[in-house]
């Protein structure tokens, strides 16, 4: 490996000569560095990492240089639009319908983001390319140049490819006199970076990182080690230095020709078919299951694999448990499929033109709703194996929403609206091939199921590579015009993946490669790669006996289980029946589903930081949030505030949860707060409770609705506007078309709450920081919590009031079958906290109900916004003489009586995964307790 470096740093050159992830963590842990790794299935690694071993230091922004560019050029540039994979791909698909003049297997648009990310614009490409005199070849040329060209006139100035945010970036860096990149999350500001585990930098990275150093970042790049003599790590090393950088080779398990002690054993294997490869492994694994650890097994699939379904259906029948890390192409989705399916059977009664909201709202809304209705209709076995299937449809839906808004937004922004229904169908889908859906982590200790390129900085003892057929590992995708523009480029990308392999072995440990003889029936060539792992120095036992004969015996043939794919034992699972054979395998190693929960234990022998963080978390004052974390899921509790780990459930495609929210509680603060007569601290008198009291003037509620709409758009420019879905929120928020946007109607509701009741909005995001008794016996507990509302109504000398609780959906309403379980304890201590507030300001209070105040079920919904109520009586919103609060005291009490349950949880030692129903669904934290994608019964976990 080779450690290029911008400063001499202590930090980034300790970091950067880390050879595994949990190197990496160790000494990037307590410092504000960007840590940049190939792969999001690093980051997620890193992650767990950070949290199980380091709880109680900072941890450093760590992400792809993608992400990091991307958050990087939002930051200097904040109305920049970035285009995702998706969205390029469409783009481009349709650059080249229009150019009509290039076969689409010819070019595609990663090609030309890579062209530009080796520093060769169109520009430099046309130079490049003018003096070509051989006929076919400039026939060839000019087509290509045609379509990028076309590509980059429709995308215009409406959005910047990931090529462009880079020069973007690089152009706005060198403004500034120095940049620091701000983590919004936790405000931290960084200017230190170490890449990690890269074989090349390209040409705009390059320049974007030596940017970055002359303003002041300390940088640190590692090269790993090229065993195949390409070119671009030295490329880089040679760059760097002469821009001044220091370079240091260091070396990992160095290797001696004749050294029989080092290195791993190495099998070559040919076997009949794709499906034989995969069986034969399986097979190994069970045979042996009692020697191994499943976790020290990792399964490599090449990158543009047709192996995927082919493991999970043989993994599904052999009753092991596999950890999916690659991700799945969303339109074999079976969701997919069927949202697909309706679609074009509606456009065989649709022949018209349309637009691509008539296309949406007509045809692509009702197929999806009519999946997401039948989601839970999936059948599943209950073996470990095929604990992903449900998440992986769970996911596709979630993503298939985004995307049907994203071609909305898309349509309009590149003017594709009025087509035929079959065209939107078509570019629509386009849309859905080029979009992958994150596999869900497994629950269980599970074989690896992965990608070349995420094997980096990481070991198994034992590697089963498969698919080394030429023309698919290496690839041949990148000949042609790619050969041309960038040489030997492809074949540098393919030969690293195939370095990243052999280093991901254990010394000592065990390489099986293999490849098909047949494919569709046609036989295959070999690999490349066989001949070079045999002439490999560093690599011993080449082709020889494996000693397992499940490996060796090639004539073997047998079942994973006796019933796979129908046929019996014995079966070969293709229908052909091997007589008497050996038959290996057979039968179905058991996994308990519930047997895989863990906890985390703090006790004397936990570290001496450990046990402070966990004293100082406990001994604060008690919080709803906190409390019901805690009896949702005590793990739950033990990663938000014990590890104190930053939730990364934010999507980038439109606001998280957590800003729409905090965004509308804003409008709703502010155009309430507006109207107060007062601006005196705590009223000390019941007059001055209703010199508090808000009373909407509505005498004309279209001027009413006008000042409302002052306030949104005042609060709506502090937060961010690039992202893809933003016009959909405004068109679904605001009137548009004759539809009254969620924003009227929230005000409308409003107004006939007020017609309804006496009571009055009067306080808002009330503060409360006070003891109250808890246990009813005189202990007194100090809570600190803030109220989004109270509305007031005084009478005979007594402050009614009801508490109110924002929420942007129905998702988290709580009913009053739920709170007497103990299982939710924020309107409960919302009432007594207020009770006792403003008894210490010698006002004598009277809770009558709390009650859940929504903007808006989902932006797509026409049916909200809605209140419920948590407890009291229905009572509460109309106008009535007498006050019976009897049954609100009485539902008090009981609320009451079971917190100091929920304290006792806080409080514990002890922190299991633990949750209740549906809390998974919507979790942060499954990348500690990789539990959130578990599809058993929800009975059993508790």
């Amino acid at each position: 490996m080779v450690a290029v470096t911008s400063s001499d740093n202590e930090n980034i050159r300790t970091a950067v000569c880390c050879e595994k992830l949990a190197d990496v963590a160790a000494a990037s842990a307590g410092v504000d560095t960007v840590l940049i790794v190939p792969t999001m299935h690093h980051v997620q690694e890193l992650r767990r990492i950070f949290g199980r071993n380091h709880p109680t230091q900072s941890h450093p922004y760590v992400s792809t240089l993608a992400v990091f560019v991307r958050d990087m050029l939002r930051q200097l540039h904040p109305g920049a639009r970035l285009m995702s994979k998706a969205e390029t791909a469409l783009l481009f698909a349709q650059s080249s319908q229009n150019s009509n003049s290039l076969h689409s297997a010819l070019l595609n648009v990663n090609q030309i983001i890579r062209w530009k990310q080796e520093g060769l614009p169109f520009a430099k490409v046309q130079e490049l390319l003018s003096n070509i005199d051989i006929p076919r070849r400039q026939r060839e040329f000019n087509a290509v140049l045609k379509l990028w060209h076309d590509y980059e006139s429709a995308k215009g100035l409406y959005g910047s490819d990931p090529a462009d945010a880079s020069y973007s970036a690089i152009g706005m860096l060198l403004k500034e006199s120095e940049f620091y990149l701000l983590e919004k999350r936790s405000q931290i500001t960084y200017n230190m970076m170490v890449m990690m585990a890269t074989h090349g930098v390209s040409q705009t990275d390059r320049e974007l990182l030596h940017v970055l150093s002359a303003k002041g970042w300390k940088i640190g790049v590692q090269l790993l080690n090229d065993p195949l003599n390409t070119t671009r790590s030295a490329d880089a090393e040679l760059w760097f230095a002469a821009g001044g950088w220091s370079t240091e080779s260091f070396n990992t398990e160095v290797e001696t020709e004749n050294s029989s002690s080092k290195g791993f054993k190495t099998v070559l294997r040919n076997w009949k078919s794709r499906k034989e490869e995969i069986r034969r492994i399986f097979a190994w694994i069970k045979t042996n299951s009692a020697e191994i650890k499943l976790n020290s097994v990792c399964i490599v699939l090449p990158q543009n694999s047709h192996y995927d379904s082919i493991v999970e259906e043989l993994g599904m029948f052999s009753g092991i448990p596999l950890n999916f890390q690659v991700d799945r192409r969303m339109s074999e989705t079976r969701i997919a499929g069927i949202i697909r399916k309706h679609v074009q059977e509606a456009i065989e009664n649709v022949a018209e033109i349309m637009s691509a909201e008539k296309f949406i709202s007509e045809l692509l809304l009702p197929a999806f709703t009519l999946c997401e209705e039948s989601e839970n209709s999936v059948t599943l076995d209950s073996t470990a194996a095929l604990h992903n299937v449900r998440g992986i449809e769970s996911r596709t839906l979630e993503t298939i929403r985004g995307l049907i808004a994203n071609y909305q937004t898309y349509s309009h922004q590149y003017r594709r609206g009025m087509a035929h229904a079959a065209q939107h169908l078509a570019w629509w889908w386009e849309l859905v091939r080029n979009t992958n859906v994150a596999v869900p982590q497994s629950p269980f200790n599970g074989i690896q199921i992965m990608r070349p390129s995420m094997l980096r900085m990481q070991k198994w003892q034992y590697v089963f590579a498969v698919g080394f057929v030429d023309g698919e590992f290496p690839s041949r995708k990148g000949k042609g015009v790619d050969e041309f523009i960038v040489p030997d480029l492809h074949a540098q990308l393919q030969h690293e993946m195939f370095a990243d392999i052999q280093s991901a072995v254990c010394e000592g440990g065990f390489l099986f490669c293999s490849r098909p003889l047949k494919v569709d029936q046609d036989e295959v060539l070999p690999s490349e790669y066989f001949s070079q792992i045999q002439e490999s120095y560093s690599l011993v036992n080449v082709d020889e006996p494996s000693g397992w004969k499940i490996l060796d015996d090639v004539t073997m043939t047998f079942a994973l289980v006796t019933s796979e794919l129908g046929g019996g034992v014995g079966s070969d699972g293709d229908g052909d029946s091997d007589g008497d054979g050996d038959r290996v395998g057979v039968g179905s190693v058991a996994f308990d589903v519930n047997a895989r929960q863990h906890a985390v234990v703090i006790n004397a022998d936990s570290s001496a930081e450990a046990l402070e963080r966990h004293a100082s978390v406990t001994q604060r004052a008690l919080s709803p949030s906190r409390l019901d974390t805690a009896t949702a899921c005590p793990y739950k509790y033990y990663a938000k505030y014990l590890l104190a780990l930053e939730d990364t459930t934010e999507e980038e495609d439109k606001l998280s949860a957590l800003e729409r929210g905090t965004m509308m509680h804003d409008v709703a603060r502010r155009f309430y707060e507006s109207f107060l007569k007062s601006d005196s601290k705590l009223p000390r008198t019941l007059t001055e409770v209703e010199q508090y009291q808000v009373t909407l003037p509505t005498e004309d509620v279209e001027k009413l609705y006008n000042y409302l709409l002052e306030v949104y758009n005042e609060v709506r420019r502090t937060y961010r506007t690039d992202y893809l879905y933003e016009p959909v929120e405004e068109r679904i928020l605001l009137d548009h078309e004759g539809r009254a946007g969620l924003l009227r109607r929230w005000l409308m509701k409003e107004i006939q709450i007020q017609r309804d009741t006496k009571f009055r909005p009067t306080f808002f995001e009330l503060d409360v920081d006070i003891e109250i008794p808890i246990d009813g016996k005189g202990a007194l507990q100090r809570v600190r919590m803030r109220i989004d509302r109270v509305d007031t109504l005084v009478h005979e000398g007594l402050m009614f009031f009801i508490v109110v609780d924002y929420k942007t959906t129905g998702y988290g309403v709580k009913p009053w079958s739920v709170i007497k379980q103990g299982k939710a304890s924020q309107m409960p201590l919302y009432l007594e906290g207020v009770k006792w507030l403003f008894e210490k300001q010698a006002i004598t209070t009277v809770p009558v109900g709390a009650v859940y105040r929504t903007f808006g079920k989902s932006i797509k919904s026409d049916k909200e916004p809605s209140q419920k109520i948590a407890m009291g009586e229905k009572w509460v919103y109309k106008e009535k003489d007498s006050m019976d609060v009897t049954n609100v005291s009485a539902q008090l009490l009981e609320a009451m009586s079971t917190v100091p349950n929920g304290i006792e949880l806080l409080t514990s030692t002890y922190y299991p995964v633990r949750p209740e129903k549906n809390v998974c669904n919507f979790c942060a934290y499954s990348e500690l307790c990789r539990i959130a994608d578990w599809k058993t019964d929800q009975t059993n976990r508790n």
